[in-house]
């Protein structure tokens, strides 16, 4: 099918070629024309300085997350190594049970630790390899841009939206993105879902045009399927969204819809395929096992307010554009071209009423599941435009159909006439041009045709403009948005690790979010058992913690005068040390986890006692001497204003060997 025939409403013949004369062309060229060209290359420029503004944006917040450190330290150790590691490599008190025994390294490599994203942590590292954090800026760079801009406008142009209105849906979907912490380890799930739901609507528009032939999708997400399961554990949500468009496609029929088979045995292939794909892992059947651990962290994302509105606003738009086509559809009789719009709006509507729940009652997936509701909301944006010249292709090409069958028959009887008389053969070329005459007058454009509205020749130049570039679109947009990042990389803020500020949350949020259940519902089921009830209230970060400079503290300089001091003096500190998590993180990267942490900021990868047990001596409750002492620490590096770091100044056990504003060291005192 030709998508641009979508926007262009010039009267057309059977053959694609204008009814309309050159001089009426020049005609039809008026003042509103003009004016909708000049405005469409407006469009494409706001969408260039779209794409700019969002490399500025990713250039300048991408590295505030905590979790980016381990991520790269991770990547370095394959890559270095050559292997996935069987057991933690950085932290000494993985091997530790529940029951406080210290497991041997071959036992700890048959128990449940997996690395679901070491693939992406892989690729992440290799980035650096080649131009240093800056490069890793811009590969995170083009994969939200891909993912949130150019794909998403390739939905516009696939489902016939108006192309303006499409784009400011995007731009909506785009700002709930980036208002949202961001974390390096995830981004690669946008852009397969973004990549799934294209290929899957690309399958559910050819329903619609009646394709004999459905794009064989399974021959694409397949494959894709095993790349993205050892990128990242969000690989769960192209399992969703090809279940929820099969299950759409299934139950169009009882909605007085008519259902594709072709569709439905496409989507069914695609999803069997790629859930069997799912397991071409190095682990196999045991990432599915830990599969409650891994989602932890997706269900722990803090949420910006500011993200609720535009994502509001785009469930709005869902809301509002299901009610049109609802009453749309309602009556209509239970022709074929119908039924199919009917199969397709349950579609969207279960597909998009689903993301939306799961965004209500888990608020950390609200970034998974925009991309999901965009797609839907432009499938109804489109769905009357795009019917409608389904629609008119079958009629013409039923009516073209029936007038070449009727040009052959009378062919057929000149043939035989010819052998009869030759008065024959000249009542014959009558009738035949009686014949052309009818069908040349049912060609020929009406005196008065249709003209067009100033929004729908906007919409036509905005694709002629878009399609310009071909295969080059993408390259475009992304080359503005690595000049973004370039700009901001070069000139104003230099990439560095860690950098850091007020405007993301601390670890601590992501701890009561796994050590308190109470405090949220968006738990492991695998952790939240064995927590202790007597551990309350949650934590509350200090005024001054690893992530929270004070604002004599210039940004990214935390501690690294203390990280400089461990790796000077690290024969003297001694072997098990007592850390805060975010400087755990500095260790691992920093110094390649030498001295191996007690914990670092993937605190659902740890037991819960563990957890239990950081928090307990972290914030001085109850018991945490003994807990410090039943650990054998030998060194404690926290921040200086912690309320551990105060209580270890008067304690006469503890040796203050380093401190400064930001972080503060302490030695055990041997007796």
């Amino acid at each position: 099918m030709d998508f641009e025939d979508l926007y262009n409403d010039e009267p057309r013949d059977s053959n694609g070629a204008s009814k309309l004369s050159p001089e009426k062309k020049k005609i039809e060229v008026s003042a509103q024309e003009a004016l909708a060209t000049i405005v469409s290359r407006v469009v494409l420029g706001l969408i260039l300085l779209v794409s700019f503004t969002v490399g500025c944006w990713v250039s300048a917040t991408a590295l505030h997350q905590a979790d980016t450190c381990w991520f790269l330290a991770l990547g370095r150790w394959i890559y270095e190594h050559g292997a996935v590691p069987d057991l933690d490599p950085f932290s000494w008190t993985m091997a530790i049970t529940a029951s406080g025994q210290t497991v041997a390294a071959s036992q700890v490599g048959a128990s449940n630790f997996v690395v679901s994203q070491w693939l992406s942590a892989l690729l992440s590292y290799l980035s650096t390899l080649a131009g240093g954090l800056l490069t890793l800026l811009i590969l995170n760079d083009v994969v939200i841009v891909t993912a949130f801009l150019s794909l998403p406008i390739g939905f516009v142009v696939r489902r016939g939206a108006p192309f303006v209105a499409g784009f400011a849906l995007v731009i909506l979907a785009m700002l709930t993105a980036l208002l949202c912490p961001t974390s390096c380890t995830e981004i690669f799930s946008y852009l397969f879902i973004a990549v799934f739901l294209q290929v899957a609507h690309h399958a559910r528009s050819a329903m619609l045009w009646h394709d004999d032939k459905v794009f064989r999708i399974a021959y694409v997400l397949v494959p894709l399927m095993v790349l993205w399961a050892n990128l990242h554990v969000g690989f769960i949500f192209g399992l969703l969204i090809l279940a929820g468009c099969l299950l759409g496609a299934s139950l169009g029929k009882f909605f007085k819809g008519a259902s594709s088979k072709a569709l439905t045995v496409e989507l069914a292939m695609a999803l069997v395929g790629s859930l069997l794909a799912s397991f071409a892992t190095p682990y196999g059947l045991k990432l599915w096992a830990v599969m409650p651990q891994e989602l932890a962290s997706l269900l722990s994302h803090n949420v910006n307010a500011s993200a609720y509105w535009t994502y509001g606003l785009l469930c709005l738009a869902y809301a509002l554009l299901m009610v049109r086509e609802y009453r749309a559809c309602r009556g209509k009789p239970g022709a074929v071209v119908d039924g199919l719009v009917v199969s397709e709006l349950v579609t969207a509507g279960l597909v998009g009423s689903v993301a939306i729940a799961a965004t209500v009652v888990i608020p950390g997936l609200i970034v998974f599941t925009t991309l999901i509701v965009l797609a839907e909301v432009l499938t109804l944006l489109g769905l009357r435009r795009l019917a409608a010249h389904a629609d008119a292709s079958m009629a013409a090409a039923k009516s073209d159909a029936s007038m070449a069958a009727a040009k052959a028959e009378g062919s057929a009887k000149s043939d035989a006439s010819v052998a009869g008389a030759k008065a024959e053969p000249d009542r014959a070329e009558s009738v035949n041009s009686e014949a052309d005459v009818a069908a040349t007058q049912s060609n020929s454009p009406s005196e008065n045709p249709r003209k067009r509205t100033f929004w729908q020749d906007l919409n036509y130049h905005s694709l002629d403009v878009w399609l310009a570039g071909g295969a080059f679109e993408l390259a475009i947009v992304s080359f503005c948005s690595i000049a973004g990042v370039c700009l901001v990389g070069n000139k104003i803020t230099k990439p560095e690790l860690p950098t850091v500020s007020r405007a993301f949350n601390h670890p601590y949020e992501i701890f009561n979010q796994v050590v308190c259940p109470s405090q949220s519902p968006a738990i492991s089921p695998s952790i939240s058992p064995s927590i202790s009830p007597s551990i309350s209230p949650p934590i509350r970060p200090p005024v001054s913690s690893s992530l929270g400079p004070t604002p004599n503290e210039p940004t990214g300089k935390i501690a690294s005068k203390a990280i400089h001091y461990i790796e000077q003096h690290s024969n003297e500190l001694g072997d098990k040390v007592f850390n805060d998590a975010a400087f755990g993180d500095l260790i691992e990267w920093q110094l390649r986890a030498t001295p191996k942490v007690f914990i670092d900021t993937r605190l659902n990868v740890y037991s819960a006692k563990i957890v239990a047990d950081y928090r307990t001596i972290n914030e001085c409750l109850d018991g945490w001497q003994s807990r410090l002492d039943a650990y054998a620490i030998d060194w404690v590096f926290v921040p200086t204003n912690s309320k551990l770091g105060q209580s270890l100044l008067n304690n006469s056990t503890w040796e203050n060997r380093y401190q400064d504003d930001g972080a503060v060291i302490f030695v055990r005192k041997k007796i």
